[in-house]
């Protein structure tokens, strides 16, 4: 009994500083988050950094748009992706799946030349199924916007959806700035005016910046380094970034460092590339607020999830990373935003989360039974307040890099088995490297590391060959 009660004390404890927590930041506790049967609209903003959001920090006021519509939602402070290059973390998010599990399927599948997933695989991955796929058998209406590669039908992420259309990808290579969004837009004006429940998956690539392809029409920010180059007569590619024989490029390899440049050079390139990035994000928050006009405008809000997200970040020449596709926090480190019918004030949510949480806290509003594998954990208990959230680790990888995160200590290793170090509590640009200053803690987490990407790559393994023995019962 003396063991039982020191832990219900503990519970309550962990509840009521929970509740503490969110009443020092002015936000309150939503008693019910359950909303059957209500439509799921899903705004995956790839690129999308958390620290440019007003609405996450408080500071930039580059998405005017993002953050009047999210003013009174659940937003997410501090979220990992399971990876900084699309094809792992969109695939993870969307199946609610491990970034080193997923990684370890898609390097036994997918085929980049040409670049596609072969369809001989649609039969394995039905076994990791999308929230799409979910949603679809759940009596759902769904519909999907895919802007760019590496995503949508490229990785067999078409599955489940009623409706396809895509740009800017495989067999459709146009690639017209914020023809994705517009798109989703139309579609909305339909669906909207539905009794039917529909999920709705919009994926834009605006915010990609090599290079950053930018409307005529609009104004720009005007610099001797950077070159608009037309395209035609309605829109320019923004070319600023120089390689190391100082050439103009739009080719970075994903895990690319400008080690070229010097530190007066790498501030420079930061300062613009920042600003550059800021402008592509207005041009972007502006398209969202016309969708977002048709929604408020519609009847079917109270009754609409709305989930504003991104697959990952981008490097902006943070720690030399000119593109993304590493483990930094730049890369890794991603908005998340849900307008709930049942929130009328802003609860904000500081505790550390994985971007792969995102599908199971979902099927949990929606009051959905999910039977299938998920390394994602559903937060609805913890944002309503009933409960705390479990202590956990949080992974990631790359082609080039893992990570590993426990409390605010995060470890990175590399392809070249160096070693990076960070404590994000008071270095979160992660610039002090304590490798050398805690060796041992380096040690225990690359071990960590380890254990989970060989647990994951076991896992996936099974999963192949429980496969191709079905294929051989079945021929």
């Amino acid at each position: 009994m003396k063991r039982i009660s020191i832990s219900l004390c503990l519970y309550i404890l962990c509840v009521c500083s929970a509740v503490a927590q969110a009443n020092k930041l002015g936000t309150h506790i939503a008693d019910d988050l359950t909303c059957l049967r209500c439509n799921v609209i899903f705004l995956d903003i790839d690129l999308l950094r958390a620290d440019f959001v007003g609405a996450v920090n408080g500071t930039q006021n580059n998405t005017p748009k993002i953050n009047d519509f999210f003013g009174q939602s659940i937003r997410f402070g501090d979220v990992s992706a399971a990876s900084g290059v699309t094809a792992i973390s969109n695939t993870a998010t969307l199946t609610g799946r491990d970034g080193f599990f997923t990684y370890s399927l898609l390097k036994r599948t997918y085929v980049d030349t040409p670049p596609q997933m072969p369809h001989k695989f649609e039969r394995l991955y039905s076994a990791t199924p999308t929230v799409a796929e979910i949603l679809k058998k759940s009596g759902y209406r769904t519909v999907n916007v895919n802007h760019g590669y590496y995503a949508g039908k490229q990785m067999l992420l078409n599955r489940g959806f009623d409706t396809y259309w895509g740009t800017g990808e495989v067999d459709s290579a146009t690639n017209i700035p914020g023809h994705a969004i517009q798109k989703a837009t139309e579609y909305l004006k339909v669906l909207s005016k539905s009794n039917d429940p529909y999920f709705l998956l919009l994926r834009s690539e605006d915010l990609r910046g090599l290079p950053y392809r930018y409307p005529a029409s609009r104004g720009k920010y005007e610099d001797p380094r950077v070159e608009y180059r037309k395209v035609d007569n309605t829109h320019f590619d923004i070319i600023y970034q120089l390689r190391s024989d100082g050439k103009p490029t739009v080719d970075f390899p994903h895990y690319a460092r400008a080690d070229w440049l010097n530190k007066s050079q790498l501030s420079e390139y930061e300062q613009l590339s920042k600003k550059l990035y800021a402008q592509q994000l207005r041009y972007v928050d502006e398209e969202l607020g016309n969708l977002f006009e048709i929604l408020e405008g519609s009847n079917s809000l109270d009754r609409t999830l709305v989930i504003l997200y991104s697959n990952h970040g981008d490097g902006l020449y943070d720690n030399r990373i000119p593109n993304h596709g590493v483990s930094y926090q730049s890369c890794i480190s991603v908005p998340l935003m849900i307008r709930h019918p049942n929130v009328r004030s802003p609860i904000l949510i500081d505790s550390a989360v994985a971007l792969i949480d995102l599908v199971p806290t979902v099927y949990q509003m929606l009051g959905i039974e999910f039977q299938h594998a998920s390394e994602g954990v559903g937060l609805v208990d913890y944002i309503a307040g009933r409960s705390p959230l479990p202590a956990r680790l949080f992974f990631g990888v790359d082609r080039e890099s893992q990570y590993v995160r426990r409390g605010y200590m995060k470890l990175i290793a590399w392809a070249d088995r160096s070693l990076e170090l960070y404590n994000l509590a008071n270095d979160p640009g992660e610039q002090n490297n304590l490798t050398e200053s805690q060796p041992n803690l380096a040690a225990e987490l690359e071990e960590l590391l380890s254990e989970h990407e060989l647990s994951s790559l076991d896992q996936a393994l099974k999963l192949i060959l429980s496969d191709k023995r079905l294929g051989a019962s079945t021929q």
